[in-house]
């Protein structure tokens, strides 16, 4: 699954209409600021989780 969004977004990159010099489309603009910020917060829940796991084992 990891890999398929990776593929996608190195895709989203590929068509990057800033480097054609024309304005980007709001949906471009919207998941380019999304998608990073849904990973960050993912990642900060996953390692809130594993600290609570980890106080409760030891």
């Amino acid at each position: 699954m990891l890999g398929t969004l990776l593929q996608w977004l190195h895709g989203l990159a590929d068509t990057d209409p800033t480097l054609a010099g024309a304005q980007p489309s709001w949906l471009y603009v919207v998941l380019s600021v999304l998608v990073p910020a849904s990973i960050g917060v993912l990642v900060a829940l996953s390692l809130i989780g594993a600290e609570r796991l980890w106080r409760r084992l030891r």
